[in-house]
């Protein structure tokens, strides 16, 4: 629905609240687009450590993300709806700011759950100098940029979800009937405020070329 999406676009009132003003990064001038082009990349990952545990096959990937306290009070009630209403998966989750004592909680948890395929990404902030807006935009769109590392590593198709989701159906089923697109992107009207821009609150990625290279912009710019 790009008409739609354009019309959203344009009523934006980027000159009147301060969290607009973030959707200028994504507006790019030809020397703008030469300056991110010519900079050098600093390593977003050189903080994470990961502990995988996979136990059976599975044919999708499910990935959210958070810190400690969103992982309490959001991510366990995901973790619950998702084990006990669909199979064949693995989840990722990606999680920030966690200090060791709350890392071996959280993979006690889901130990406790009996999730028999599971990959927990702990990461610190790789930004410096970084205001709230730019910290929350990072760890939004860091989600694409760690699917896009799924993709290419497992080749099964990845779903997005926000972690206060609650899952009701197999998302096998979910997986299943959408497998002739390359991605689909979830952007409701009730949702429409600056982080749907930046990685939209539900999607779902197939190990194509085109959501690639879709991807691939987050990886890079």
């Amino acid at each position: 629905k790009y008409d739609e999406a354009e019309k959203v676009l344009q009523r934006l009132p980027s000159d009147k609240s301060e969290i607009y003003k973030l959707l200028k990064t994504f507006s790019l001038d030809k020397n703008s687009y030469l300056t991110i082009k010519n900079t050098k990349k600093n390593d977003l990952k050189i903080n994470q450590k990961k502990i995988k545990v996979i136990q059976k096959k599975y044919d999708y990937v499910v990935l959210t993300s958070g810190n400690y306290n969103i992982f309490l009070y959001e991510m366990m009630n995901f973790l619950i709806s998702l084990s006990k209403n669909s199979t064949n998966y693995l989840v990722v989750i990606y999680i920030h700011d966690a200090n060791k004592d709350e890392e071996e909680r959280i993979q006690y948890a889901l130990n406790n759950l009996r999730i028999e395929n599971y990959i927990i990404i702990f990461d610190k902030p790789p930004l410096k100098n970084a205001s709230d807006i730019q910290i929350k935009s990072f760890y939004t769109a860091n989600r694409y940029m760690i699917s896009y590392d799924l993709l290419k590593e497992y080749k099964k198709p990845v779903h997005v979800f926000d972690a206060d989701t609650i899952i009701y159906k197999n998302l096998l089923n979910y997986m299943k009937l959408h497998k002739k697109y390359d991605f689909c992107l979830s952007i409701k009207n009730i949702l429409r405020y600056v982080w749907t821009f930046i990685s939209a609150p539900h999607t779902i990625f197939y190990p194509t070329s085109s959501s690639m290279n879709y991807l691939s912009f987050y990886e890079n710019y």
